[in-house]
């Protein structure tokens, strides 16, 4: 059977970035990217990493990602291509968890779980049509990481804005647990 981040990751590769009504509830109906909308991608997507700081920082460095600032706690790098830039620092950012609304327990057991965030910036001077398959690269540059050195990993808002609140959509990867 396929586990969840594979299929995440086809969905990635699949899914057009083409424009789509989305009822985000209380008559806010917002045209969004479908990457947006079904697999949560946009301006500060993250992922969630339980892995060596230093190790995620080589990573991008092998893959000629260019640094623009690295402390012990942050590193920026822009893609080698333009496509935006991709975030590491140590420790979660709680506000791509809104999403939980009130289950701090929930929050506090990500906090247990992992410790390096991943944030993904597209570059905004490109065409807005093109925007969201700029993230979509940098995130499946991720992926190769996460999958190739086995990394646990969670995907918080791979959820889609059309899906908000069903949490049972949320992306984990636990390569040491079978998957589902």
């Amino acid at each position: 059977m396929m586990d969840k981040l594979k299929k995440y990751l086809d969905r990635l590769r699949k899914t057009p970035d083409k424009k789509v009504i989305v009822n985000l509830g209380e008559g806010d109906r917002r045209e969004l990217s479908m990457l947006t909308a079904e697999l949560g991608v946009y301006d500060n997507y993250c992922i969630l990493l339980r892995t060596d700081f230093s190790k995620a920082i080589e990573f991008l460095k092998n893959r000629r990602y260019l640094p623009t600032a690295i402390n012990e706690e942050l590193a920026v790098f822009n893609h080698p291509h333009n496509l935006g830039g991709v975030e590491l620092s140590t420790g979660l950012n709680r506000a791509n968890l809104s999403y939980l609304g009130e289950k701090e327990e929930t929050v506090a057991q990500l906090e247990g779980d992992y410790n390096v965030t991943a944030m993904f910036h597209p570059d905004e001077r490109r065409h807005a049509s093109q925007e969201m398959k700029a993230c979509v690269s940098m995130i499946i540059d991720v992926i190769g990481f996460i999958r190739k050195n086995k990394i646990p990993a969670c995907f918080p808002t791979s959820v889609g804005w059309r899906h908000e609140g069903d949490i049972s959509r949320v992306i984990y990867y636990n390569p040491s647990r079978t998957q589902r």
